[in-house]
């Protein structure tokens, strides 16, 4: 498994490993990655904890990689949801979440 490594627009100094997974997946990985995919684009509350329950009851069919993205994201999307203190910048961690959004998107199979 390569890691490529990419920034986080407008974070300057946040990296994420970018890993590159083997593309022979069967069909029940399929449908998961699209439940995944479908689940990630909806983007509310609901489909977060959709999400959670999805990668927990499936972890053992989901590349270690996709699953520590997707869980970054449900932990980032929680934090967004739980409407954080004014002290916290809002505006960076949404833009942190939808790039890892789009990574996961952008990475995981078809």
């Amino acid at each position: 498994m390569n890691a490529n490594v990419g920034c986080i627009a407008g974070s300057g100094s946040c990296v994420v490993p970018i890993y590159e997974v083997s593309s022979d997946i069967d069909d029940q990985q399929k449908m998961i990655y699209s439940r995944i995919r479908k689940l990630i684009s909806n983007s509310g509350e609901d489909s977060l904890h959709e999400l959670a329950d999805l990668v927990e009851a499936n972890k053992e069919k989901i590349s270690k990689p996709y699953c520590h993205l997707i869980n970054s994201i449900i932990l980032l999307g929680e934090v967004i949801y739980k409407q954080i203190p004014e002290e916290f910048n809002q505006t960076d961690l949404q833009t942190t979440y939808f790039t890892l959004q789009y990574l996961l998107l952008k990475k995981l199979p078809e």
